[in-house]
């Protein structure tokens, strides 16, 4: 760790070595006055390469920090004659400068800007040329010599701040969209321009009227890379049995494209993560929070979200086409991922009950996941006032999970093996046609029908009877429950939409949606008996039986109109819901709801805004909170719906300001949001020592909760500096053995960070971040801290070598129960790229220190969890790459 610690110190010393000042002012000869927001560019004459440029402050100053070398100097503002100089700075340099004026105006400041970068309303466009120093290989080395943009170690992009959705090529999607696969396989001499567009919509005549918050990133190629083949070969292999395979080929014409990506290792890597697979699932603009919770919590997202295992095997195929006409496109892509995992962990939890208690638990387990996605999609185009688009998308999991757990504590010892396996089949078909009648009437239809069906079957084997009280278990010599569950979900439904431009700066858009969601949940849980006879759970109250229909409506209109320098956009929704319970007994209700919405931006200029939103969400309870029977959540949980539950109403206010600044490297983004729970859905919890019993009340308590962030990014000279602040208040409330308790949080963090940007020398990044947790229960006061410290080093010598390292640690101490823990984490590589061969020679290495588990400290109303899971050893590879 010292020597850790040694050699970043004496890195950055380096970094900061062999720098001077060269400031300065710039005068008016006429006046006398000093000129502000004169434009000060730097040319390194050796090279007759772009170094930077800056411009003058309020008072006509300009200082930047440079090396020792000669530059060409050019003096340029508005309505002056530009002036040419050259100065050596080998030494910390003060210098005037005196323009004249011109008679003609010429708005020579913004043809300069636009030759490296254009700045519109809604785009950033970057020409890489004045970027490139022909060391780059990937899209990826590129964009990280971008101003305003951020690439981290796995390819994620954000611009100013904000994360780019998607990736396209001259328009198209690349691949899947995903943005990663083309930011680290296209090839970095094929770029000739990077286009951020924010809010982006595929259908170009809907732009003026919706607001879709989406930045994505398209790539303009040259004229002659705009058909090429691409790709490489990758092969790894390490110590203890270690491996990596990985192919990635890619041909790219603007008639057709096809691509194959394929990754076989056992090296801990995850090919498709959580985030792909809310992204494959419609991206997290495009889902309802209620969907995005329902996504991120099944069983699928939560395999995909395991980053802690003993061992791993991934499994992963991807291939994509696309043909395109005239008039028309036609694209399609299947994935494929089959994965195998280890888990072991040790978990101590103490139970804040009347009479506390804890208990002792072992876990080890082994879990198998695989998917197949296969999508296809059709676009047509047939003139500039008609668009039609059809995809389809069809989704099948699998998972199985075996799990052997050991539990003790002074209320009762378990021995327990759990083994279930879980399949899942959805499809999901959309149309969207779109028709500009004339220039003040357009028109949409939209139409989709999604399908979904899962099977669950679980298996607990114990050596005790279990929940005892709540199941009728008979003694046996192996205690063995059986619980199959049944869940289809389907949705058919349409919306139609009328544009109205009354004006140049006003639009009314009218919009009637109607949904069909008709939805069945089965559950049959029985004891298995050694003489394979079964012990039916049914007479107890279990084993549901559910049929829930919803219909919706929704008849909407929304007014835009820019004013000035404002835009508002107020919506009236008028919602229908028709409710059909059908179980023991049948439950038919309907009711409207009032849901208005406003949004306001207000462009102060074309990078900086400021934008309010209010919206008010109503949601139906879904399927589990309804019924009126018993089942298993776990070996230690029974639960119960409610099939009297009502809507569930939320509110949110939220208020955002953002600028950037490419030319004085400056982004700034501050945030406030209000969050208000009007009328919810509350879990109550029962204990009876580790057993719970768990049902669903309506709750008309006000949960609510205060967000607030701000940040800043601002580069001096070769140095970025960055700042971060967030603070949170909330309150809610949680209801234990009949008791409501009211529980108030307050989180606060603050951090640090710094990057050097040098041409010449390593690139690296510290960072800093605190974190403060005050957790407020009816029982108790707990206080949390946590210390976040990062260093990244990306360094590129001798031409052909690239040296990559990271350091993560990660400090945290709860004061209030003793606990006090560390983690760290750590990762290097180091490359060789002869120019002149297509060989890449790479070493890699994970978990430098070998930690052997990750210790994490969880807390709720009744119950403090201490676990420790434990984690892959040290991995050591090297890696060839063939490159096409």
């Amino acid at each position: 760790m010292r020597k850790l610690h040694l050699f970043l110190f004496l890195l950055s010393i380096q970094c900061f070595s062999q720098q001077f000042k060269f400031s300065g002012s710039v005068i008016d000869k006429a006046s006398g006055e000093k000129i502000s927001n004169a434009l000060v560019v730097l040319t390194e004459l050796t090279e007759n390469q772009l170094v930077s440029f800056v411009f003058t402050n309020n008072q006509g100053l300009f200082v930047k920090e440079l090396e020792n070398k000669k530059y060409m100097v050019e003096i340029k503002h508005l309505g002056h004659i530009t002036v040419i100089d050259s100065v050596l700075v080998d030494r910390n340099i003060q210098r005037s400068f005196h323009l004249n004026r011109k008679t003609e105006v010429l708005d020579q400041i913004f043809l300069i800007t636009e030759s490296r970068f254009n700045v519109k309303k809604d785009s950033v466009i970057y020409n890489v040329d004045y970027y490139r120093t022909g060391q780059e290989k990937k899209l990826k080395d590129i964009l990280k010599k971008l101003p305003g943009l951020e690439v981290d170690r796995n390819g994620n992009v954000t611009s100013n701040g904000k994360s780019v959705k998607r990736l396209l090529v001259e328009g198209k999607a690349f691949f899947t969209g995903d943005e990663k696969l083309g930011v680290n396989n296209i090839p970095a001499d094929a770029v000739d321009e990077v286009q951020l567009l924010d809010n982006y919509s595929e259908v170009a005549m809907l732009k003026q009227f919706e607001d879709t918050d989406e930045l994505v990133m398209n790539i303009k190629l040259k004229e002659d890379k705009k058909r090429f083949v691409f790709g490489d070969v990758t092969a790894g292999a390490g110590y203890k049995e270690r491996y990596k395979i990985n192919p990635a080929l890619f041909y790219y014409s603007p008639e057709y494209a096809a691509n194959f990506i394929g990754d076989l290792n056992n090296n801990g890597v995850k090919s498709f993560t959580s985030k792909d697979y809310i992204d494959f699932n419609g991206g997290i603009l495009n889902i309802s929070p209620t969907e995005y919770f329902k996504l991120n919590s099944d069983q699928f997202a939560q395999f995909l979200n395991n980053r802690d295992f003993t061992n791993s095997v991934d499994r992963f195929g991807a291939g994509s086409y696309r043909k395109s006409w005239k008039k028309s496109d036609l694209s399609g892509y299947v994935i494929f991922n089959d994965a195998n995992i280890s888990t072991a962990s040790q978990t101590i939890n103490e139970y804040q009950t009347d009479t506390p208690f804890k208990e002792n638990r072992q876990s080890n387990g082994e879990q198998d996941g695989r998917f197949l996605i296969a999508k296809v999609d059709l676009k047509n185009q047939p003139s500039k006032t008609k668009d039609l688009r059809i995809n389809s998308l069809i989704k099948f999991n699998n998972a199985t999970d075996f799990d052997r757990l050991v539990s003790q504590s002074t209320v009762q010892n378990t021995f327990l093996e759990s083994d279930s396996e879980i399949q899942s089949f959805s499809s999901s078909t959309n149309l969207l046609y779109t028709s500009e009648i004339n220039k003040k009437h357009t028109y949409s239809i939209q139409a989709n029908v999604d399908v979904q069906d899962n099977t669950s079957n679980y298996l607990w084997n114990t050596d005790r009877l279990i929940l005892s009280g709540l199941i009728p278990l008979e003694q046996d010599d192996q205690v063995e429950i059986v619980q199959d569950l049944k869940n289809s979900n389907f949705n058919i439904g349409s919306t139609l939409k009328h544009y109205y431009k009354i004006s140049s700066n006003t639009q009314l858009q009218s919009s009637l949606t109607g949904n069909y969601l008709p939805n069945t949940l089965e559950t049959t849980s029985f004891q298995l008996r050694d003489d394979t006879s079964t012990n039916s759970f049914n007479p107890s109250g279990f084993d549901v039986d559910l049929n829930y229909n919803v219909f919706r409506s929704i008849l909407g209109t929304e007014l835009r109109t820019e004013q000035g320098k404002f835009t508002f956009k107020p919506s009236l929704l008028f919602q229908y819901f028709n409710q059909q319970i059908d179980q023991t007994d049948q439950v038919n209700r309907s009711q409207w709801f009032f849901a208005p919405k406003l949004r306001v931006q207000y462009d102060i200029t074309n990078s900086e805004r400021l934008y309010f939103n209010f919206n008010r969400n109503i949601s139906v309870p879904n399927s589990q909170q309804l019924v009126d029977r018993l089942f298993l959540s776990s070996f230690n949980a029974v639960t119960s719906g409610n099939p009297q539950l009502d809507y569930r109403i939320s509110e949110r206010y939220s208020l955002r300001y953002s600028k950037f600044n490419l030319y004085k490297g400056l982004s700034l983004n501050a945030g406030l949001s209000y969050n208000n729970q009007i009328q919810g859905i509350k879990s109550t919890t029962v204990l009876q020592g580790i057993d719970q019993i768990r049902n669903y009340i309506d709750f008309g308590l006000d949960e609510k909760s205060l967000n607030a962030n701000f940040s800043i990014n601002k580069t001096l000279g070769n140095i970025k500096y960055g700042f971060n602040s967030s603070h949170r208040f909330s309150n809610y409330y949680q209801i234990l053995n009949e008791e409501i308790n009211e529980n108030k949080t307050q989180n606060t963090s603050i951090g640090l960070t710094i990057k050097t940007l040098f041409d010449q020398l390593p690139t690296l990044s510290l960072s800093y971040q605190k974190t403060f947790n005050n957790y407020d229960t009816s029982i108790n006061t707990i206080n949390t801290f946590q210390d976040r410290f990062a260093a990244n080093l990306d360094y590129e010598f001798l031409n052909d070598f690239v040296f990559e390292f990271s350091y993560n640690l990660n400090l945290y101490k709860n004061e209030s129960i003793g606990v006090d823990n560390q983690f760290d984490d750590s990762f290097f590589s180091l490359s060789y790229d002869p120019e002149n061969t297509p060989w890449t020679y790479k070493l890699t290495g994970t978990n430098l220190f070998d930690n052997r588990f990750r210790q994490v400290n969880s807390f709720n109303d009744f119950l403090i969890t201490d676990r420790q899971t434990f984690l892959q050893p040290r991995i050591v590879m090297f890696e060839l790459s063939y490159k096409l």
